[in-house]
């Protein structure tokens, strides 16, 4: 997860909030309400404040691809759900682009939106210092790089509520560090690759196609600010996990 600008409103959520018929009191109108923006628009929009990645695990997602039934892979997320807040239906700061969570892939495990469900969200990507209450860590002899927080309700956002912990997550955050890493020795071969030649060379490596961010790039922002932590067995959201 990283920190999320958020840009304008596309003009559909303006309209469809300003129209006299648009009615937010309850559950049920404020999901028409909802249902009445042009979500190809919101959706590309969305998709290029995040750099074409999910606001929360950050996979690839990409606003025109549809599965083989003609439905839409990237979701359009609410971090405070209408059933949570129906007052927030079309809270442009409350929308969040979000990969299909691994609903069409049959994984044994759900991730992101497709997992949150109607769990409203501590965390929030859109406001910095809560971004930066997450850490990453290693767990004992558990490959990868694991997110956690020492606030309890962040991390049991990341744990339970999102999964992102869940399946290769942790090895594909570990994977895009060691890329990294590579890339700069390889840029920058007599140098000592300390953190300021680290953090020049990320400007530009950080993009993979325009204006395309690379997959688990926060795993690289976070690295280059603080150190790894190892963890410490602890029982979060049901499980045992080290932290």
């Amino acid at each position: 997860m990283r920190f999320i600008v958020k840009q304008t409103e596309p003009r559909t959520v303006t309209a469809t909030k300003c129209a006299i018929t648009t009615n937010l009191v309850t559950n049920k109108t404020a999901r028409a309400a909802f249902d009445q923006i042009d979500k190809q628009a919101a959706r590309e929009q969305l998709a290029r404040e995040q750099g074409f990645l999910c606001a929360f695990c950050m996979r690839r997602i990409e606003p025109d691809k549809q599965d083989a039934s003609g439905q839409f892979v990237m979701k359009i997320a609410h971090r405070v759900p209408i059933d949570a807040q129906s007052q927030r239906a079309l809270d442009w700061s409350n929308l969040l682009g979000s990969c299909d969570g691994g609903q069409r892939l049959e994984r044994r495990y759900k991730t992101c939106d497709f997992r949150q469900e109607n769990t409203p969200l501590t965390i929030d990507p859109t406001q910095d210092p809560s971004v930066r209450r997450l850490h990453l860590e290693r767990r004992g002899t558990a490959s990868g790089l694991f997110l956690s927080s020492d606030d309890s309700n962040i991390a049991a956002d990341v744990e339970g509520t999102l999964g992102l912990n869940e399946g290769d997550l942790p090895e594909l955050r570990e994977a895009t560090w060691k890329a990294f890493e590579t890339a700069v020795k390889k840029a920058h071969p007599t140098s000592h690759w300390d953190r300021a030649t680290r953090e020049k060379f990320f400007g530009s490596w950080q993009y993979q196609a325009g204006d395309r961010l690379r997959p688990f790039l926060g795993a690289v922002e976070e690295r280059l600010r603080r150190p790894l932590r190892t963890g410490k067995l602890v029982h979060l959201a049901g499980v045992d996990v080290l932290r």
